[in-house]
């Protein structure tokens, strides 16, 4: 039985690129790490119902590399806030 259909991942897959596009746009590390942060939320859910294999060929990308890139949007927004708050 099939968890998610192509279309499905597609969907979802956007999101996730319109999420990384505003956390890689956004100039305020708060709020970058936040949509960094939906980003690997939605993959990660869609990684739940859908193989790295399915999402690859619903949508053409790859689910590790976008979740690498989520990873590390977040981690250097993290070394932002914490030079800040120092």
């Amino acid at each position: 039985m099939e968890l998610c259909s192509p279309e499905g991942i597609r969907v979802q897959v956007r999101q996730v690129l319109r999420w990384l596009v505003a956390a890689r746009q956004d100039r305020d590390a708060g709020v970058r790490f936040l949509h960094a942060s939906y980003a690997a939320g939605n993959l990660d859910i869609l990684r739940q119902v859908a193989s790295d294999e399915q999402i690859r060929q619903a949508s053409g990308e790859n689910p590790v590399a976008l979740l690498k890139e989520a990873s590390g949007i977040q981690d250097e927004a993290q070394r932002t806030l914490r030079q800040v708050l120092a």
